[in-house]
């Protein structure tokens, strides 16, 4: 099918080859005249010219020019064409369907996802909650508990100063006894030796009384 664009001085007007295999295109407007070659169907062309013998002059591409018979001539694409146009239109809505389906579907499939995110969420946050309460409880125990070591510590602590001034008076305690001990094993020792003296003396002077009687 040939798409002719039919120009006049002041207006445009599009028109379209009949379902011609091909239309001869002539360099005057008669049969007459030379064909300068064949245009295929669906061939887009633009009247320069409309002749009242029913010729119309047409530009081929930028510079070759001719005439063709007004007739072959439409104001619509030829069926064929409309058809492959349509049959096109139908397939490019058909992948546009497809893609359209399979977005939906990846929506679809978000959507649940999205929706079991949720239901996770929540349930996540209710742990969370529950989690928040028993931290705050334990908390406070916490706090009692270390309120308690403080006491347990500071109470530690005066024990073992007590038990520092405890050794150090066991220490002067312990001094002081070991020089105790050392005054009385002298002094026994002292006894001793003045008893030593002593006790033979006795002795003697007892028998020098004895031997007088």
């Amino acid at each position: 099918m040939l798409v002719l664009a039919t120009t006049h001085v002041h207006a445009e007007t599009v028109k379209y080859i009949s379902d011609q295999l091909q239309a001869p295109v002539r360099s005057g407007p008669s049969t007459k005249h030379k064909i300068l070659r064949m245009l295929n169907a669906g061939k887009q062309v633009v009247i320069l010219e409309n002749a009242e013998s029913g010729w119309s002059k047409i530009q081929i591409s930028n510079e070759d020019e001719g005439w063709v018979l007004t007739r072959y001539l439409m104001n619509q694409p030829a069926a064929r064409d409309r058809l492959a146009q349509a049959e096109s239109q139908l397939a490019k809505y058909q992948n546009e369907n497809s893609r359209l389906k399979r977005e939906l579907q990846q929506v679809s499939s978000q959507s649940k996802e999205l929706s079991s995110t949720v239901k996770q969420v929540k349930k996540d946050n209710t742990r969370l909650s529950q989690e928040y309460e028993s931290l705050e409880k334990t908390a406070s125990s916490a706090i009692a508990i270390d309120a308690e070591r403080m006491q347990l510590k500071n109470r530690l602590a005066q024990l073992e100063q007590e038990f520092k001034i405890l050794e150090q008076q066991n220490a002067r305690l312990t001094d002081r006894s070991k020089r105790d001990w050392f005054i009385v094993g002298a002094a026994v020792l002292f006894v001793g030796f003045v008893l030593g003296l002593i006790i033979p003396r006795i002795r003697w002077n007892r028998k020098q009384s004895w031997d007088s009687f």
